[in-house]
């Protein structure tokens, strides 16, 4: 279980308002479940809504942050990591208005030595639902990895 107190803040690479988890309701081994509200400054927020499509980024979101507790737990600090792609993405509605709280819920179904991982996402909130398998990938080294591949 983790402390409400924690601030979810110290486990994501994210800052400032590409921040989209205000906070943990609970971790397990295999799970993290956060929550976040959705205000009128919060980035993709137009016309008072988010599109549902945000949904993939809060879902990543709290991947990172399941990452980053692990992470933090062998005394490391938060990692860079990539969202490669995202599998079966449904929405039971087109947006998410200003003042809706969402739960975020990631179950990891996969993750190996090399960084690769495959989690299961849900964001809901009363009869908003969506979902998503996600596929992530979090380098040992990630200024090695962009260098390698470019960038």
């Amino acid at each position: 279980m983790v402390d409400d107190a924690i601030d979810i803040a110290r486990f994501v690479p994210h800052s400032g308002l590409m921040l989209l988890l205000d906070e943990f309701v609970r971790k397990d081994e295999h799970s993290l479940v956060a929550r976040f509200t959705f205000r009128e400054d919060t980035p993709f927020v137009r016309d008072g809504a988010a599109g549902a499509w945000v949904a993939l980024e809060l879902m990543a979101q709290a991947i990172a942050a399941y990452a980053g507790y692990q992470g933090r737990m062998r005394g490391e600090p938060p990692k860079i990591g990539f969202l490669i792609g995202s599998r079966h993405f449904s929405c039971t509605h087109a947006a998410f208005p200003v003042g809706t709280t969402v739960t975020i819920t990631v179950e990891c179904q996969l993750q190996d030595e090399s960084g690769l991982g495959s989690f299961r996402g849900t964001v809901s909130s009363g009869d908003v639902t969506a979902t998503a398998t996600l596929a992530v990938f979090q380098p040992n080294n990630v200024e090695e990895f962009l260098l390698r591949a470019g960038f």
